[in-house]
């Protein structure tokens, strides 16, 4: 059986801050019209700013988008970055994670050329999780190690743990869990030391499936425990969601499946509220397990295949890779051999997929996480 634990609540939001450009308005020597098109730019950032904390995603993008194409047209190459970070930003806030590499990664260009190392830092930062989320895990260390290299050179200490926080995400999805809790350890003691609520919940909720990963349950349940009364004290929905999932999982693994149950339904209904289809996906996958385990075979399998298609919709090939294997497991269960073994060898080449770039002990430890696969196909 596979434990489903959320690892993206890193910095989706927060390492990228948004930022207007400093315009000079009493420049004699720049056009009039000119100086009108780029307080418009300035103006439709804030706006956009205004659409995104108010959770309007959608318009965001759109407002951010003309604001880019003004800073293009008077050749604004600060701004134009700036606008193209928050939509990157917005585009992994909204999991629309191949527009957001394709935003970032043209941000890169342009803080490079200007010298912008927090700008390139931020990017980095957010482009490591678009990595990550698309299942290239090489690419998504190596971006958030150059950004942790970046905010440590700048003193930018909240940043840099918000970083850590990121890279531990990547170190676990590859199976690496003593440097993910290196990472994650380092990140707990910068916010604890700022006064970074929001960081310490997020940090101590990720340790604790570390220590879940490696089967200390004990540990991980007092951890979540702690990370869902900070989640629940300052509202952060996203984050008690995750945690109630990880704290369902890790009950579910201790064999008390009417407590997994209880926090996996809970972490559905506020993920449902938020309109987060990661963490939709994650809940109805655990729901499944749990389904299973009760032998409640036609429910598990309607539960996992709700979650395979939110996993191909965010084009996410480990949640895919994930379902396809659960949706399996289900499957044979039931009696469904041959369908079982044709998802499978779908599920196998979904995480063959996962492989490439990663170093060979990298390749060793991913394998291990996916190890049951190969298993249930054998049988």
């Amino acid at each position: 059986m596979r434990r489903w634990y959320s690892f993206g609540l890193g910095a989706i939001a927060t390492v990228l801050i948004i930022t207007s450009p400093t315009i000079i308005y009493a420049e004699i020597s720049q056009p009039f019209n000119q100086v009108e098109k780029e307080i418009s730019a300035e103006q439709l950032l804030q706006a956009g700013d205004r659409y995104y904390q108010a959770g309007q995603i959608e318009p965001a993008i759109a407002t951010w988008k003309q604001a880019q194409s003004v800073y293009r047209q008077v050749k604004n190459r600060q701004g134009e970055a700036t606008a193209l970070a928050n939509l990157g930003m917005a585009y992994v806030t909204g999991e629309r994670y191949r527009d957001a590499v394709e935003a970032l990664e043209a941000v890169l260009l342009i803080a490079r050329s200007l010298n912008d190392q927090a700008g390139e830092a931020r990017a980095l930062g957010n482009l490591g999780i678009a990595y990550k989320m698309l299942g290239n895990y090489a690419s998504a260390i190596q971006a958030h190690r150059r950004a942790g290299k970046l905010m440590r050179q700048l003193g930018d200490r909240p940043g840099l743990g918000q970083v850590l926080l990121n890279l531990g995400n990547a170190f676990e999805a590859v199976g690496d869990y003593d440097s993910a809790a290196i990472a994650y350890q380092q990140s707990l003691k910068l916010a604890e030391e700022s006064g970074d609520r929001t960081g310490t919940g997020i940090a101590l909720s990720n340790l604790g499936a570390v220590y879940a990963n490696q089967g200390k349950d004990e540990a991980a349940i007092a951890t979540f425990q702690k990370s869902l009364a900070i989640h629940r004290a300052i509202k952060n929905r996203a984050g008690e969601a995750s945690t109630l999932i990880n704290l369902g999982s890790t009950q579910h693994s201790l064999g008390k499946r009417d407590d997994a149950i209880r926090y996996y339904q809970q972490s559905l209904a506020i993920a449902q509220q938020l309109n987060n289809r990661h963490l939709v996906g994650e809940a109805l996958g655990s729901l499944g397990l749990a389904y299973e385990d009760l032998k409640d075979f036609p429910k598990a399998i309607a539960h996992h295949r709700q979650s395979l298609e939110i996993g191909r919709s965010l084009n996410d090939p480990a949640a895919t890779g994930t379902a396809l294997n659960n949706l399996a497991h289900a499957l044979f269960g039931a009696g469904k051999l041959a369908e079982a073994e044709t998802t499978l060898r779908t599920a196998v080449t979904q995480l063959d997929a996962l492989r490439p770039g990663l170093s060979d002990l990298y390749r060793v430890s991913i394998f291990d996480t996916q190890v049951h696969t190969y298993s249930l196909l054998q049988q």
